[in-house]
C-alpha cells in the first residue's frame, strides 16, 4: 500500500528564504503536499506566494516559538509520514525523501530518518554534522551529546541503503507520523535553541522509535544575511536554559562545541586551553607542541570528518559526503544584468524601525516572455539619499528578482543606510543592474518606532513606490508636443492626500491612475517620470506613501494622464489635505494654508519647453 506524505517547514519573517525553499521544493516534488507554519506578523504578499504554490498554512501568532509551530504542523499533516525542513534550505535532486520512506516502512522501529546538510556562505561549502549519541546520567545531573564518529559505526543495510543508527540527527529529516503522542512531542515552553536536544532525549527516553541517519539524503542550507531583530530572537539562550532545568541538570556538553552552563558562562576549553587570556594551566592540552584544536571541550568536526575517512568501516559515509551540491544554486540564484524599464512594480512597507530591516517586493507587470533574462532573473541595485538630497549609498548589492515569474510579489531584503542626524526621511531609487544602470522605481522611508501602516494599505501589499514608465506603457511626452506645453494645458482635478495622525508621511490613492508623474523645480535638468497605478498590471495596487513636503510643495508639479501615449490626456492633481484622526472614523480638511499647491506651474524651468527623451533620464526626487 502506498503511503502517504507531506513537506513541512516553519518561517518566522523571512519570506526570501521561504519562497526560495518552496520554488525548490515544487521544481523536485511538484505534486507533494507542502505545509508553513507562518510566525510572521502579517502574511502581506506571502499570501499569494502560498496559494499559486499550493502550500497549506498554518497560521501561527507571532514568535510562537519553533516547537509550537512543528507541533501545530503535525497535528495539520494528515499523513503518514512527515520531511521536516527549515527554511534556509534548498532541496535538488539528492533530497531523497522517498528512499527514507522506504527504509521507515521496512524498519518499524525507526521513527526518523535524518540527512545530510551541505552548508555554504558564499564562500565556502562544507558538510554539517549533528548525528548524535545522548546520554543522560540523572544522578549526576550531567547530559552528554557525542557525534557518532567517535565509535565504530552503528551500520543497518535497508532496502539497498546503508544508515546509521543513533539518537539525534538535524533538523532535516523524514518522521513517522505515528510515533507522536501527547508524551512525543516538541516541548513549547522552549521556542528556540534547546528544543531540539529536548525531543530527542524525550524520543528515546519514552518511546520504543529509534533514529538512523541515511548520508545519501542531502539538502543545501545556503545561509544568508539575517535581519537584525530575527538574528537577536534566533540568538535567544533561555530555550537551552530551559532544557537544562526540565532535565534537572547542572551539565550540558556536547562533544565538539562545549558545555552550556546554566548561567550563560562561557565554558573555558580545558583540552586546548583557553583563549581569552585566563590561566587554564589546570588543563593540560593532550596536542602536542605546535598543534591547535578550534574548539572547546572536545575534538573538532573537522577533525572527526578526517578521523571518519581513515576509517574503513565508514567509507560509504564519507564517499557520500564527498559530493558537492553547489550546482543547485544555478537554477534559483542566477539573474541576467538585462532588465526593461518599467517592467517591475514594487511595494513596501515605509515605516522602517529602530533595526533598520526593510522588505522591498517587486513584480513582474507582463506574462513571461522568451528573453534571456526571462529564463533567469533580473539584476538590480539600490541607490540611498537623504530627504536633503545627499547621497547615502550610490549602489547597494546586487539583488535578483525572478523575470519568468508574474503570479506572486518577490520579496528582496534591503539594508537600510545609518539615517544622518535631522533627516526626516530617506529616500531610495531601484535601479537595473545592467551596464546602462536604467532607474526603475522610487520610494521613501520614514522612521517610525510604532510601525504604524498608513491608513488605506491593505495588508497585502503595503504602499506601492514609485515605478518608472515604459515607453510602451505609459509616455507622457508625444512626438508632436513637448511637456511643458501638455502639462500648461492640462486640467486640474483635487484628489485627496491623507495624513494619519502622528505619522511622518501622507498617502495618495493612486489605484485608479493609469500613471503618475512628478516634475523636479526649476533647478533640475529634466522632469522626473515616474508610473504608477498601472492598471494594465492585472494587480491590485495600495496608495503611494509621500513626505509631506514633496507632496505639498509649490515648486513642484502632480500630473497623472491616460497610458496611451497618443491622447495627450494629462491632469494636474491638486493636492487636497485630509487628517485622519488615530480612531480612522474622524477626518477633517487641513490648514487652509494648503488649499492650493500648484501655483508654481508656470514658474517651471524652461528647458521642459523642449521635447525630452524622459525615459533615458536618471535624475532623482529632491
Amino acid at each position: 500500500m502506498s503511503m502517504s506524505w507531506a513537506i513541512g517547514f516553519v518561517t518566522l519573517e523571512r519570506p526570501v528564504l521561504a519562497q526560495r525553499f518552496v520554488r525548490s521544493a515544487r521544481l523536485m516534488f511538484p505534486d507533494v503536499p507542502i505545509y508553513v507554519a507562518e510566525q510572521s506578523r502579517r502574511l502581506g504578499p506571502m499570501a499569494e506566494f502560498y496559494e499559486a504554490e499550493r502550500v497549506t498554512v498554518v497560521r501561527m501568532p507571532f514568535d510562537a516559538g519553533l516547537s509550537a509551530s512543528r507541533n501545530a504542523l503535525v497535528e495539520a499533516m494528515n499523513v503518514d509520514y512527515l520531511a521536516l525542513c527549515d527554511d534556509d534550505f534548498i532541496l535538488g535532486p539528492a533530497t531523497s525523501f522517498p528512499s527514507a520512506i522506504s527504509v521507515l516502512e521496512q524498519d518499524e522501529e525507526l521513527g526518523v530518518v535524518g540527512g545530510m546538510l551541505h552548508d555554504y556562505d558564499g564562500v565556502t561549502e562544507r558538510i554539517r554534522n549533528w548525528e548524535m549519541f545522548f546520554d543522560h546520567d540523572e544522578r549526576n545531573q550531567r547530559f552528554t551529546a557525542t557525534p557518532i564518529y567517535n565509535h565504530p559505526p552503528v551500520v543497518r543495510q535497508i532496502n539497498g541503503k546503508t544508515v546509521y543508527v543513533c539518537d539525534a540527527v538535524l533538523n532535516f529529516a523524514v518522521l513517522r507520523k505515528a510515533m507522536f503522542s501527547r508524551k512525543i512531542r516538541w516541548e513549547e515552553s522552549i521556542k528556540v535553541n534547546g528544543e531540539h536536544e529536548d525531543f530527542y532525549l524525550n524520543l528515546k527516553k519514552h518511546s520504543p522509535y529509534r533514529v538512523a541517519y541515511l548520508p545519501t539524503m542531502a539538502a543545501l542550507h545556503l545561509k544568508v544575511q539575517q535581519p537584525a531583530f530575527y538574528t537577536k530572537l534566533r540568538s535567544r539562550e533561555d530555550g537551552r536554559h530551559g532544557f537544562i532545568r526540565k532535565w534537572n541538570l547542572v551539565s550540558h556538553l556536547e562533544i565538539g562545541v562545549g558545555g552550556r552552563p546554566l548561567d550563560g558562562a562561557p565554558v573555558r576549553s580545558w583540552f586546548v586551553g583557553g583563549k581569552d587570556g585566563a590561566d587554564n594551566t589546570a588543563y593540560s592540552s593532550p596536542l602536542a607542541e605546535g598543534d591547535s584544536l578550534d574548539a572547546s571541550a572536545g575534538i573538532s568536526h573537522s577533525q572527526l570528518y578526517s578521523a571518519m575517512e581513515r576509517e574503513e568501516a565508514c567509507q560509504t559515509l564519507a564517499t557520500a559526503e564527498a559530493t558537492s551540491l553547489l550546482d543547485w544554486i544555478g537554477p534559483h540564484e542566477r539573474f541576467s544584468l538585462s532588465i526593461p524599464a518599467g517592467r517591475f512594480l514594487f511595494c513596501y512597507q515605509p515605516a522602517v524601525d529602530n533595526e533598520g530591516d526593510m522588505l522591498l517586493w517587486g513584480r513582474d507587470m507582463h506574462p513571461p516572455g522568451n528573453s534571456a533574462a526571462e529564463q533567469n532573473g533580473a539584476g538590480v541595485i539600490l541607490r540611498w539619499f537623504s530627504s536633503g538630497g545627499d547621497v547615502l549609498v550610490w549602489e547597494s548589492e546586487v539583488h535578483a528578482i525572478r523575470c519568468s515569474e508574474d503570479r506572486y510579489w518577490q520579496p528582496l531584503a534591503v539594508r537600510v543606510p545609518v539615517w544622518p542626524r535631522g533627516t526626516a526621511y530617506l529616500r531610495f531609487e531601484v535601479v537595473s543592474a545592467c551596464e546602462k544602470r536604467t532607474p526603475l522605481a522610487a520610494g521613501f522611508v520614514f522612521t517610525d518606532s510604532s510601525a504604524v501602516e498608513p491608513p488605506g494599505a491593505c495588508e497585502s501589499h503595503g504602499v506601492l513606490a514609485l515605478c518608472r514608465a515604459t515607453a510602451e506603457t505609459a509616455r507622457v511626452e508625444s512626438a508632436h508636443k513637448p511637456l511643458l506645453e501638455l502639462l500648461a494645458s492640462a486640467p486640474r482635478v483635487e484628489i485627496d492626500v491623507v495624513r494619519n495622525a502622528g505619522q511622518p508621511w501622507v498617502t495618495m490613492d493612486v489605484s485608479s491612475l493609469d500613471f503618475l508623474g512628478i516634475s523636479h523645480d526649476s533647478a533640475a535638468e529634466s522632469p522626473l517620470v515616474l508610473a504608477s497605478g498601472l492598471t494594465r498590471a492585472r494587480v491590485a495596487l495600495a496608495p503611494l506613501a509621500l513626505p509631506l513636503d514633496l507632496v505639498m510643495d509649490p515648486e513642484k508639479v502632480l500630473f497623472a494622464g491616460e497610458a496611451d501615449p497618443d491622447a495627450e490626456q494629462l491632469f494636474i492633481i491638486v493636492p487636497r489635505l485630509v487628517d485622519v484622526m488615530p480612531d480612522g472614523e474622524s477626518a477633517v480638511p487641513a490648514d487652509s494654508a494648503f488649499a492650493d499647491p500648484a501655483p508654481g506651474i508656470d514658474d517651471i524651468d524652461a528647458l521642459l519647453a523642449a521635447p525630452i527623451d524622459v525615459y533615458e533620464k536618471t535624475d532623482m526626487l529632491s
